[in-house]
């Protein structure tokens, strides 16, 4: 992946960071206690891509905290 397609991605997150079509389908997850990883593969047939977002747990609050 580009730098220009991983910007273009962190602005738009619900289109394939490789064509940019909106159809696409959820392949694995994974996780660990801070971590979630989630695969994605591009479902238009002339891109064919797949990609891994990453999920970081960063802060925890309760109830009525900000």
């Amino acid at each position: 992946m580009t730098p220009e397609q991983k910007k273009a991605w962190m602005e738009d997150p619900n289109v394939c960071p490789y064509c940019g079509s909106d159809d696409f389908d959820h392949m694995e997850q994974d996780g660990d206690t801070y971590n979630i990883w989630i695969t994605w593969s591009c479902a238009k047939r002339e891109c064919g891509q797949s990609w891994t977002e990453e999920y970081t747990l960063t802060n925890l609050w309760t109830s009525g905290e900000e």
